[in-house]
């Protein structure tokens, strides 16, 4: 890998990726407190949780390869691969994921 400003790309892309996460899920989870609406189930906040830690360890899996410490990187990934298994336990470990009777599904636009 490149030194230099050409290192840190990936850590850059990492903040936007952690960026765009806390925008999207802002109005619906992180700030869910302040917002009127039904509470989520617990199986919903146990895969925020662990959507949210995975995504921060992916953020510093980046900036430790920026720093040229692999050694840590390597010890790790092994921690992200048992987050990235658990985020979607609480999905589909209580079978086909369902949505409540009162969601509204948004169609997805035909040039999709």
């Amino acid at each position: 890998m490149k030194t230099g400003r050409h290192g840190w790309f990936f850590t850059g892309m990492a903040l936007a990726v952690v960026a765009t996460v806390a925008a999207g899920f802002a109005p619906t989870y992180y700030l869910k407190p302040l917002v009127t609406s039904p509470a989520l189930p617990p199986l919903i906040h146990l895969h925020g949780a662990l959507f949210t830690a995975w995504v921060l360890l992916f953020l510093a899996q980046t900036s430790l390869v920026a720093a040229k410490r692999t050694d840590l990187h390597k010890r790790l990934g092994i921690g992200g691969l048992v987050i990235l298994y658990l985020v979607w336990l609480p999905v589909f470990g209580r079978g086909r994921p369902r949505l409540p009777r009162t969601a509204t599904i948004h169609r997805i636009p035909a040039i999709f």
